[in-house]
C-alpha cells in the first residue's frame, strides 16, 4: 500500500492567534460577539482560535488571508484527506497516530510475580496537610 502524500500547511496556529487579535484590536476592542458579527464568523469561535482552544477552521483562515490546507486524494481507495495539523501528514482515519497517548498497563494484565514487585518497591504515599 503506498503511504499517502505528505503536504504541508504552513499556517502556524500562533501566526493565526496573532492575527486574530491585532485585527481586534485594530477595530477598537469590540466585544467578541461584535468583532464575529463585523467580519462573518462566530465571535465564540474566534474567541476560542485566540486563545488557543481549537485550532483555526477554513473560514477563520480564509477571513484573515491565511493559505488554507490543500485536500489530497489519498491512493487505494480511501477517498479525500486533510493534511494533518500535528504532523502535516494525510491519514485516512479521525485522529492522529503520533497524538495518541501511551496505553496504561492494568493490573490484569500483569502477572503475580510483577504486581508483588510493584507492590514492594513503591514508594510511600506523603501525608498532606490541609
Amino acid at each position: 500500500m503506498p503511504r499517502a502524500i505528505n503536504v504541508t500547511n504552513g499556517n502556524n496556529r500562533a501566526q493565526v492567534r496573532k492575527a486574530i487579535l491585532h485585527r481586534r484590536a485594530e477595530l477598537g476592542g469590540l466585544s467578541w460577539r461584535k468583532f464575529g458579527a463585523a467580519i462573518g464568523i462566530n465571535g465564540g469561535l474566534l474567541n476560542a482560535v485566540a486563545r488557543g482552544k481549537k485550532p483555526p477552521s477554513d473560514r477563520v483562515l480564509r477571513a484573515f488571508g491565511f493559505p488554507v490546507p490543500r485536500v489530497v486524494e489519498v491512493s487505494e481507495g480511501y477517498g479525500v484527506g486533510r493534511t494533518c495539523a500535528t504532523c502535516g501528514d494525510v491519514h485516512t482515519t479521525q485522529r492522529c497516530p503520533t497524538k495518541r497517548k501511551p496505553r496504561v498497563r492494568l493490573w490484569r494484565d500483569m502477572s503475580t510475580r510483577e504486581i508483588r514487585a510493584a507492590f514492594e518497591n513503591r514508594k510511600p504515599m506523603e501525608a498532606s496537610n490541609q
